[in-house]
């Protein structure tokens, strides 16, 4: 990052659910929503001048994207290879607290009074995109399973990128 700060993501399972159009037996439009929350180790340099000491954190991420993902396939039988590529949003929460909290009470009709603290954290949402190679296996007629390797990008402010491996492992239905 900008300035000299890093961020070591730890690896972590995810999970997601998605929709696809199959134009034929080759290539389908797909849609996609995956969310999961890593740990991290983070060292955080100071922009101010005159510059304050590095500061350690760790924690957990809370993560979630959305994509439109093109798929192509290159046998039209029920074992195939196939190449994927897409583009989306990638939101991520830091879950570190960028001001004071602040506590504020209420009347709910149904659950009586209520009062509850809120604090705001460090998130952003990016424009991401990603790319993957794979094999999908036919089941039966209507199910299959899809198995991938794949990169994905997530666009920084100031001009960096964050890549990360992901591997996926999907269980589909075809109607």
């Amino acid at each position: 990052f900008p300035n000299g700060s890093e961020l070591d993501v730890n690896s972590d399972i995810g999970w997601g659910f998605g929709f696809a159009y199959n134009f034929n037996d080759h290539l389908s439009l797909g849609f996609d929503f995956g969310w999961n929350s890593p740990s991290y180790d983070a060292t955080l340099v100071s922009a101010d001048s005159p510059a304050l000491a590095n500061r350690r954190s760790s924690g957990e991420l809370s993560t979630s994207s959305i994509n439109l993902n093109l798929l192509y396939n290159f046998i039209a039988g029920p074992v195939t290879p196939f190449i994927a590529a897409g583009i989306g949003s990638t939101y991520i929460d830091t879950n570190i607290p960028s001001g004071l909290p602040s506590s504020s009470c209420w009347y709910d009709p149904y659950w009586g009074y209520y009062c509850d603290t809120y604090q705001a954290t460090y998130s952003d949402s990016r424009f991401s995109y990603n790319a993957s190679v794979g094999i999908r296996w036919d089941l039966a007629r209507d199910a299959f399973l899809r198995a991938s390797i794949g990169s994905h990008w997530i666009d920084m402010k100031d001009g960096g990128e964050q890549n990360f491996t992901t591997g996926r492992f999907e269980i589909g239905f075809m109607y």
